[in-house]
């Protein structure tokens, strides 16, 4: 019989642990790399910030990327 593998058992193999700061920290990092202005960070930052209010005031507590889910970025936007 053949095992399958749900979406979140998925996003938890590709990365594992990764708290959700982290990840942002990365991201920008990568993106400040390829060139963007410093408007468009300080964006993404500001837009970080909301989903992180979003994600309190929802009593999600998320810490890691992985447990970010599709219905959860729904609700958000």
């Amino acid at each position: 019989m053949k095992k399958t593998l749900r979406k979140h058992q998925i996003s938890e193999q590709l990365c594992p642990e990764v708290k959700l700061d982290k990840a942002f920290s990365e991201f920008l990092m990568v993106k400040d790399l390829e060139g963007l202005r410093r408007r468009t960070l300080d964006d993404h930052s500001l837009h970080f910030r909301y989903l992180k209010e979003y994600l309190n005031k929802a009593n999600l507590n998320i810490s890691y990327l992985h447990e970010v889910t599709i219905p959860i970025c729904r609700g958000y936007v």
